[in-house]
């Protein structure tokens, strides 16, 4: 490669490196709201993680039909993430923001 290739890899390398791209990482729950990353050394404060609903505890509506007689009610599902739990995490570029896209 020439020279002016390897100056200009090595730019992009480097731009590439700071910008922190999207990556996803594993994790383990600290607490409930807070995960550690396998290659961190503290936990990632809670403001910074992104749990989305179906990994809380959410209700839902439900209607249906038994033994002829029309049924009606709230369920509620917990599906919550618990304090040793181990995740998967995708980091959002810049590595401000962490948002948990299952349990393992």
């Amino acid at each position: 490669m020439s020279n002016t290739g390897n100056k200009l890899k090595t730019l992009i390398d480097g731009y590439v490196g700071s910008t922190r791209p999207t990556d996803f990482y594993f994790a383990t729950m600290v607490t409930p709201t807070q995960i550690q990353l396998d290659s961190s050394q503290g936990p990632i404060p809670e403001q910074l993680v992104i749990i989305p609903e179906y990994l809380r505890s959410f209700k839902v509506n439900i209607e249906g039909n038994f033994h002829g007689e029309g049924h009606s009610g709230e369920l509620t599902i917990d599906n919550s993430l618990k304090t040793g739990d181990r995740v998967i995490v995708l980091q959002k570029p810049g590595g401000q923001k962490y948002l948990i896209l299952g349990r393992l």
